[in-house]
């Protein structure tokens, strides 16, 4: 993230698992979002958002509306970005 502007960069890449249980070997969902060039989508801050099955990361859906981006108005101030998700390594 461009501290300056308190947004990232197009082409910036967010990927998050979700798992069943601690123990899970493989995850049962992949969510992710890619910051897109200037114009793509003002609604989400051209943010599109996809899922993907776990096991073999088959597409399930690719949107810049709708559920996601309905959740993501909550983080509009930090670039529809849940900061508090992120861990810095």
């Amino acid at each position: 993230m461009d501290k300056a502007s308190g947004k990232f960069p197009v082409g910036s890449m967010i990927v998050r698992e979700r798992f069943d249980s601690l123990e899970a070997a493989s995850p049962v969902a992949v969510i992710a979002m890619v910051k897109r060039e200037p114009g793509v989508s003002k609604a989400t801050g051209d943010w599109e958002f996809f899922s993907f099955t776990g096991s073999d990361l088959k597409l399930l859906s690719r949107q810049t509306a709708r559920a996601c981006a309905e959740c993501h108005t909550r983080a509009r101030d930090t670039d529809w970005v849940f900061l508090d998700h992120l861990k810095n390594h």
